[in-house]
Protein backbone atom coordinates (compact mmCIF):
# COMPACT_ATOMS: atom_id res chain seq x y z
CA UNK A 1 0.00 0.00 0.00
CA UNK A 2 2.87 2.37 0.80
CA UNK A 3 4.46 1.90 -2.62
CA UNK A 4 1.07 2.55 -4.26
CA UNK A 5 0.80 5.89 -2.45
CA UNK A 6 4.35 6.86 -3.44
CA UNK A 7 3.71 5.98 -7.10
CA UNK A 8 0.44 7.94 -7.07
CA UNK A 9 2.18 11.01 -5.60
CA UNK A 10 5.00 10.82 -8.17
CA UNK A 11 2.51 10.49 -11.05
CA UNK A 12 0.47 13.45 -9.79
CA UNK A 13 3.57 15.65 -9.45
CA UNK A 14 4.90 14.61 -12.87
CA UNK A 15 1.50 15.24 -14.45
CA UNK A 16 1.31 18.70 -12.90
CA UNK A 17 4.78 19.61 -14.19
CA UNK A 18 3.96 18.28 -17.67
CA UNK A 19 0.70 20.26 -17.75
CA UNK A 20 2.53 23.44 -16.68
CA UNK A 21 5.32 22.98 -19.26
CA UNK A 22 2.83 22.30 -22.09
CA UNK A 23 0.77 25.35 -21.08
CA UNK A 24 3.87 27.57 -21.19
CA UNK A 25 4.91 26.13 -24.57
CA UNK A 26 1.46 26.84 -26.05
CA UNK A 27 1.66 30.42 -24.72
CA UNK A 28 5.05 31.03 -26.37
CA UNK A 29 3.96 29.45 -29.68
CA UNK A 30 0.90 31.74 -29.82
CA UNK A 31 3.07 34.82 -29.24
CA UNK A 32 5.49 34.20 -32.11
CA UNK A 33 4.69 32.63 -35.51
CA UNK A 34 6.52 29.34 -36.05
CA UNK A 35 6.22 29.53 -39.86
CA UNK A 36 9.81 29.89 -41.21
CA UNK A 37 8.67 31.87 -44.27
CA UNK A 38 6.93 34.42 -42.05
CA UNK A 39 10.07 34.71 -39.93
CA UNK A 40 12.14 35.45 -43.06
CA UNK A 41 9.65 38.14 -44.13
CA UNK A 42 9.74 39.72 -40.68
CA UNK A 43 13.56 39.78 -40.75
CA UNK A 44 13.57 41.42 -44.21
CA UNK A 45 11.05 44.04 -43.08
CA UNK A 46 13.27 44.91 -40.11
CA UNK A 47 16.23 45.56 -42.42
CA UNK A 48 14.25 47.97 -44.61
Amino acid sequence: MKTFLVVTAVVLIAGFFLYYIIKEMIKTYKNRPYNPEEKQKLKQDDRL
